[in-house]
């Protein structure tokens, strides 16, 4: 029965958006202003962001939406996304609601599977991040990140238009 079923993702950007303007990730630190939407979260959210030849940002996805201490990833839907948007890389980030920074093995398997997954040669996978209340810690270089300082982010706009029955993978998070 569940093969009736039929799921496609459309990717939509405002078509002000200027590649050229766009923030280049060069470490982790360049990546923490966007951890606010999920800093102080009651619950695991998971995020991907795809990033293209010269790191420069050029989409964000809000994966999934867990409970207090677990989430459920699918590796193909990011690995599928980033594909769709032409990235070259992806870094992906999900907090800890209880605060604490340090990866469980969970979060190590999860780095794991989805360099294991990724088997096109155009696409890295460049670091996971675990968000924290006042630090957070790449699994990539397995050290903590410095502390937490403010900061803007300016992220891409969907456009207000989509096909029928397009899903907007920013989600609502992401909207100004």
């Amino acid at each position: 029965e569940l093969a009736e079923y039929k799921v496609q993702t459309y990717v939509r950007r405002d078509p002000t958006y200027d590649i050229e303007k766009a923030p280049a990730i060069g470490r982790g630190e360049d990546l923490q202003p966007f951890f606010r939407l999920i800093r102080n979260a009651d619950r695991e959210w998971v995020l991907a962001f795809f990033v293209d030849i010269h790191n420069r940002l050029i989409g964000a996805m809000e994966t999934n939406i867990g409970e207090k201490s677990q989430t459920m990833v699918s590796v193909d839907a990011i690995l599928a996304a980033a594909l769709q948007v032409n990235a070259s890389g992806i870094f992906l980030a999900h907090n800890h609601p209880s605060g604490d920074s340090f990866p469980s093995p969970q979060d190590r398997l999860l780095f794991q599977e989805l360099k294991r997954k990724c088997t096109f040669p155009q696409l890295r996978i460049l670091d996971m991040f675990v968000v924290g209340r006042t630090q957070d810690y790449s699994i990539a270089n397995n050290g903590y990140l410095r502390p937490v300082s403010g900061g803007d982010v300016v992220l891409p706009r969907p456009s207000k238009e989509m096909p029928p029955g397009a899903v907007d993978i920013l989600g609502p998070a992401f909207r100004p």
